[in-house]
């Protein structure tokens, strides 16, 4: 009987325990069943997931509007190489993508026309100084009256002419960078180099070592990446916000977790009618030679400074089309220690990736608080509560 009476008390104990255990269970489980849009945590949660909220107050961030583009060439960065003569390629110093300084030469051309015009420059040389002593000459006759004016006159122009001609001739040699006083050496050359326009990189070749040229052929290519920039698109709706000098910052998605920067320097009277945007032009800095022309980028045009309501950015959700924040709310009888959030729908304004200017589509009290930190976790919790008492 003594065992018996144990045993009926050990299952009293046990029975008691799993009523006060399924009573506590069933006050958690209505302090959790809260209202669409409430999400409850308790102290532990909140002191694990660290979870902030502070008072929604006035702060300055740096507006900017989102673009998209591409780097690109200006016209003078650009260069298609032609040989001024007629001629056969007899060496070729370059490859694509090798880096040439300004005047480098690049080619060499053996060409009869070179010779020709060298020639051509020391027969008119020796004809105006011949011309020139005849003009001496026909002046101090003249002063004697041994001959006419009009013999004078003449001899002066055949001079003005030689000396016309003279001149046009060695500006051909400058043109082709050959010194006029080393062709009155006699020093001639058969050989004409091609040199690079500018400083950068050989982006093609076109002619191989043999190759017989003409002046209308292209030779090589060339293109300085240092003066580079990107060509945005801005649509009509920010078109008012746009000034020269504003700075810009951009990524590529090859340097994904490098930030470059540069500055309107121009904006297309032009809207493009089919896209209903705009072309800007910024200059950008690529000393590194790290971007190249084609390369697609998203950037951002600064546009300045601006004092609205703002949260950390992380802090607005996102579900479906639209946006919400998490704010403090207020219960009066609360079983358990912890506190309750409300999510509330906002209209998403401008933001510098940081912080996130917010309204509210309703009048609120001034005094809430929103959740700053964690709030998809709070999200995911306030669904997860809804689906468990939806069944």
């Amino acid at each position: 009987m003594k065992i018996i009476g144990m045993i009926i008390s050990i299952l009293l104990l046990y029975s008691c325990s799993l009523n006060q255990e399924e009573q506590e269970k069933h006050g958690e489980d209505h302090e959790n069943h809260l209202p669409e849009g409430m999400v409850f945590l308790t102290d532990k949660q909140i002191e694990v997931l660290e979870l902030k909220t502070a008072p929604l107050d006035q702060r300055s961030i740096n507006t900017s509007i989102k673009v998209n583009g591409r780097l690109e060439l200006a016209p003078q960065d650009k260069a298609t190489i032609t040989s001024m003569l007629s001629g056969v390629i007899t060496n070729i110093k370059v490859i694509e993508g090798d880096q040439v300084k300004k005047g480098e030469i690049i080619a060499t051309i053996q060409t009869l026309d070179f010779l020709k015009i060298q020639e051509e420059y020391s027969s008119e040389m020796a004809r105006f100084e011949r011309l020139k002593k005849e003009l001496e000459r026909a002046s101090n006759l003249y002063q004697k009256n041994i001959i006419s004016d009009a013999e004078l006159q003449k001899v002066k122009s055949e001079y003005k002419q030689s000396q016309s001609s003279l001149q046009a001739k060695k500006m051909k040699l400058k043109m082709l960078r050959v010194s006029p006083e080393s062709i009155s050496k006699g020093n001639y050359s058969s050989s004409y180099f091609i040199r690079a326009p500018f400083s950068g990189d050989i982006s093609a070749v076109h002619v191989n070592t043999g190759t017989f040229i003409h002046p209308e052929d292209e030779l090589f290519e060339m293109i300085n990446n240092d003066e580079l920039h990107v060509d945005f698109m801005v649509y009509e709706k920010d078109f008012y916000s746009l000034k020269k000098n504003q700075n810009i910052r951009f990524r590529t998605n090859v340097y994904p977790d490098k930030e470059f920067y540069g500055k309107i320097h121009a904006i297309s009277p032009l809207f493009e009618e089919e896209q209903n945007a705009v072309h800007v032009h910024a200059e950008i800095i690529n000393k590194d030679h790290l971007l190249i022309p084609g390369m697609f980028v998203e950037g951002e045009i600064l546009r300045g400074e601006k004092k609205v309501k703002a949260i950390p950015t992380e802090s607005v959700v996102n579900v479906g089309d639209k946006y919400y924040v998490f704010i403090e709310a207020k219960r009066k009888r609360q079983k358990q220690k912890g506190r309750t959030f409300l999510m509330v729908e906002v209209v998403k304004g401008e933001t510098d990736g940081y912080f996130t200017e917010i309204r509210f589509l309703n009048q609120l009290p001034k005094d809430i608080k929103v959740v700053t930190n964690g709030a998809y976790y709070l999200l995911s919790e306030m669904k997860k509560s809804e689906a468990e008492h939806s069944h």
